[in-house]
């Protein structure tokens, strides 16, 4: 009887009734850790395919996705890069557990995130119609799913992507001070030119599976310049300690 989320399943909606994008960013989490439940647990496949297979049917559901209707019969993908990253990794997913029947659509989203990106200097794909921000964090996801997607089919669309991104990235997107990318492409915020605890954890989470080295790199700086200790409690810091905002 699924029909979309409410405040019971998510926190924000008790403040925010829309939410933020917290709907597909959570299933897109539920089924990258449903991927390694069945990597470690083949005994518990039935329970798993069973799982990731409402994660696929809450994704695609009109009451999540931003077209209000089936995803199928939508001739235009737009500028719901945010959305669509999150349902491309969980097709992806989905592929790895159980099998290619959403292959169509993997592949229609893929390609057409790939193009959102490519088409930009920056190849940052727009995230939303009605914001102009571009976060590098989502990028990386929308990367990796591409990525995902070369990986499920033998095919090779994200490696010019991923040189083009890297490139851009490393010569206009690096803190001077501490080496850490940056969190916004566009300049919109006032901290779109500062590194940002919650933006890096997710870059370096996805980056490390198309770029193991630049990834680990980033991780580094981040403990080094971002992670703190107090009384024992080891913590990463939302911004760098020199930022006031």
């Amino acid at each position: 009887n699924f029909n979309g989320f409410t405040k019971d399943h998510l926190f924000i909606m008790t403040f925010i009734k829309k939410g933020w994008g917290q709907d597909i960013a959570a299933l897109s989490n539920m089924a990258e850790a449903l991927v390694n439940i069945s990597i470690k647990h083949r005994d518990k496949n039935h329970e798993t395919i069973k799982l990731i297979d409402t994660v696929v049917k809450r994704a695609i559901h009109p009451n999540v996705n931003p077209y209000k209707k089936n995803i199928t019969k939508v001739n235009n993908l737009g500028k719901f890069g945010y959305y669509l990253e999150h349902l491309n990794i969980i097709l992806g997913c989905y592929h790895q557990v159980v099998d290619s029947s959403y292959l169509e659509l993997n592949e229609r989203v893929t390609l057409h995130l790939l193009k959102s990106s490519m088409m930009h200097n920056d190849y940052h794909a727009d995230l939303l119609p009605y914001s102009k921000m571009k976060w590098s964090a989502d990028q990386a996801a929308i990367i990796y799913s591409i990525w995902l997607f070369d990986k499920n089919n033998s095919t090779s669309h994200a490696n010019k992507l991923i040189e083009k991104w890297l490139f851009f990235m490393n010569e206009n997107q690096k803190h001077a001070s501490t080496g850490l990318y940056k969190t916004e492409v566009m300049g919109i915020k006032k901290y779109s030119n500062q590194p940002r605890g919650c933006a890096l954890a997710y870059l370096i989470h996805y980056m490390y599976r198309f770029s193991s080295k630049e990834a680990q790199y980033q991780w580094n700086q981040f403990k080094k310049h971002m992670m703190v200790d107090i009384i024992g409690i080891k913590g990463f810091r939302e911004y760098l300690d020199s930022y006031k905002g």
